[in-house]
């Protein structure tokens, strides 16, 4: 049984997940100075944000909770 599992657990986590998207949504509530730290940390690390720049595509709604859902989404 424990066999199953784990080969059903190694295909989900592989085979599956190929070409899948992730969608990152912040909870509802945090506060802004929690949330203002998450777009640095993300653009950082690799993520591409420009869209989210001033004049950037996706910069509307200009608020820092979408800035986050799309700096961990990208």
């Amino acid at each position: 049984m424990a066999l199953l599992l784990l080969s059903l657990l190694l295909l989900a986590l592989t085979g599956l997940s190929l070409g899948a998207t992730y969608c990152v949504m912040f909870k509802q509530g945090l506060s802004d100075q929690v949330l203002m730290r998450t777009p640095g940390y993300a653009c950082r690390a690799g993520a591409e944000c420009s869209p989210i720049c001033p004049n950037g595509a996706c910069c509307q709604p200009n608020t820092i909770k979408n800035h986050c859902d799309y700096a961990v989404n990208s």
